[in-house]
């Protein structure tokens, strides 16, 4: 449960930053951490799950962090 509220905090916090790039494209440079965390951490769900952790690819947390690594690569 915990881990799952730091998880909704990451993605709350990359959401802000995203949304503050949108606004001031200057901080581009905020843009390329988030999406490399969120790549990673979209890989290591799905590895996670294919190595007999079934429930964490039924679980949003590889979608939400694959959707948002690529929508971040797509508003640059």
């Amino acid at each position: 449960l915990v881990v799952w509220h730091i998880f909704t905090i990451f993605l709350f916090v990359g959401a802000i930053a995203l949304l503050c790039v949108a606004y001031n494209p200057s901080l581009n440079l905020i843009v390329y951490p988030i999406i490399g965390v969120d790549m990673l951490g979209c890989l290591m769900f799905v590895i996670l799950g294919l190595l007999g952790h079934e429930i964490l690819l039924k679980m949003p947390g590889a979608y939400l962090m694959g959707s948002t690594a690529i929508l971040a690569l797509l508003g640059i």
